[in-house]
C-alpha cells in the first residue's frame, strides 16, 4: 500500500511542479513496469473490516456525482444537471442537462452509469473508495471513470488496464 501512496504522491508533485529536474520531455513512469506487486494476506483482508460505501456515490439530499449529467460524458462535455430533469436509479437521483439526455438515460441507464458507482476508480482499485470529482473523469471502452483529482487519473491512465482489473475484482466487496 505504501508503493500506492508513494505513486500518488509522485504525481501530486509532477502536477504540482516539484519535479522540475527532469529534462523537458523525457517520460514519467509513475508505475512500475511489469505486474503489480503481491499484496500480503493482511492487506487483502483489509477491505472486508471497513465499512462499505453505497453503491452509488451520492450526497445527503441522494443526488448521485454531484448534480452532473452522466450522459453529457459521451461528448466528453461534462455539465451540470437541473433538477426539472431528474431520474431516480439505483437509489440514487440523477440530474440531466437537457430533457433529451434524461430521455436517453431512460432508455438505457446502464450504458451512461460511472464505473464503481461514481468512485474514484484508482481508489476502487486499492479497496479504499473515495469520492470523485465529476470534473475529472476518462471514457475508455465507452465507459465512464471517475477520480479524485487529475494527478490521480494520470496514475491511472498509465496503468489502466491493470487498475481495472484490480477494480472490478475488489468493487463487488466495497459496496453494499
Amino acid at each position: 500500500m505504501n508503493e500506492g501512496k508513494t505513486m500518488i504522491w509522485a504525481a501530486v508533485a509532477c502536477a504540482a511542479g516539484l519535479m522540475a529536474q527532469e529534462p523537458q520531455g523525457a517520460p514519467l513512469q509513475l508505475v512500475p513496469p511489469g505486474p503489480r506487486p503481491e499484496r500480503s494476506a493482511g492487506t487483502l483482508n483489509r477491505t472486508y473490516q471497513r465499512r462499505k460505501v453505497d453503491a452509488v456515490s451520492h450526497d445527503r439530499e441522494g443526488i448521485a456525482i454531484q448534480g452532473y449529467d452522466v450522459v453529457s460524458y459521451l461528448d466528453r462535455k461534462p455539465a451540470k444537471g437541473r433538477t426539472e430533469y431528474s431520474a431516480e436509479y439505483g437509489g440514487a437521483v440523477w440530474l440531466f442537462a437537457t430533457a433529451d439526455n434524461l430521455d436517453a438515460f431512460r432508455r438505457d441507464p446502464e450504458r451512461y452509469l460511472p464505473q464503481y458507482g461514481g468512485f474514484c476508480a484508482y481508489s476502487v482499485s486499492f479497496g479504499s473508495p473515495v469520492r470523485a470529482d465529476p470534473r475529472v473523469f476518462a471514457v475508455s471502452g465507452g465507459k465512464l471513470y471517475l477520480f479524485f483529482d487529475s494527478a490521480v487519473r494520470l496514475v491511472w491512465e498509465q496503468d489502466r488496464d491493470d487498475s481495472v482489473a484490480e477494480a472490478n475484482t475488489r468493487w463487488p466487496g466495497l459496496h453494499r
